[in-house]
């Protein structure tokens, strides 16, 4: 891919107005990156007008912050499929023009230091990906406020036939450098509610290596 725009777009995939409060703080952890230009691609899907204005203005005040982050909101209509998880995806890397995307889903955080760290890895070892360690926070939800009683570290792997196994790299644990890959290639948990689990990324990337060790 030719030079692209300085920055990153971070898709961030949204489908229920309820949980409204889970991405304003996803929001709150973007707001904090050390890395800038941030530009996020806000996918919504099967909003209403009224919704989308409801969204906006509950951001506004994090966009407002010094060294704002950008906004693009992207609606998803159609009726198919139901489970759209995918299509929202895929309309967010089509609106990509960032050098590097990432995505995060509005119900995990990222630490302030992770897309610094990954950019940073990615221009050092000329790879396409970085990856960063996930931690699993088990936490109670309370109004207002979330008490985090238990913190895990899940997900492992060492290889790329142990990605294929277990997948042991969420998608918010990546960083893409678009300007090294082809045009067009760019392709959780599960709350109860009252208990739930938060995923963040602290930044440790690593590089995809050809003999399958990162």
């Amino acid at each position: 891919m030719s030079a692209a725009r300085d920055g990153v777009d971070v898709i961030v995939r949204f489908h229920n107005l309820a949980r409204l409060g889970e991405l304003r703080r996803a929001v709150f952890s973007l707001a904090g990156q050390e890395f800038r230009p941030i530009r996020i691609l806000l996918v919504l899907q099967r909003f209403s007008d009224a919704d989308v204005a409801t969204v906006r203005a509950a951001l506004a005040p994090l966009l407002a912050l010094p060294e704002q982050l950008a906004l693009e909101v992207l609606r998803f209509d159609a009726q198919e499929p139901l489970d759209a998880r995918s299509a929202l995806m895929n309309l967010g890397f089509a609106a990509a023009t960032a050098r590097y995307v990432a995505l995060l889903d509005y119900d995990d955080v990222l630490y302030p230091e992770a897309y610094r760290m990954l950019s940073d890895r990615l221009r050092e070892s000329g790879a396409a990906i970085a990856f960063g360690n996930i931690g699993v926070a088990m936490v109670d939800v309370h109004e207002g406020f979330f008490h985090a009683y238990a913190h895990q570290q899940p997900f492992s792997g060492n290889s790329l036939a142990d990605l294929f196994r277990q997948n042991f790299c969420p998608i918010h644990s990546f960083m893409v450098d678009r300007t090294r890959v082809p045009a067009g290639s760019c392709a959780s948990s599960r709350p109860s509610p009252s208990r739930r689990t938060m995923n963040s990324c602290c930044g440790s990337a690593r590089r995809q290596d050809p003999t399958s060790r990162w």
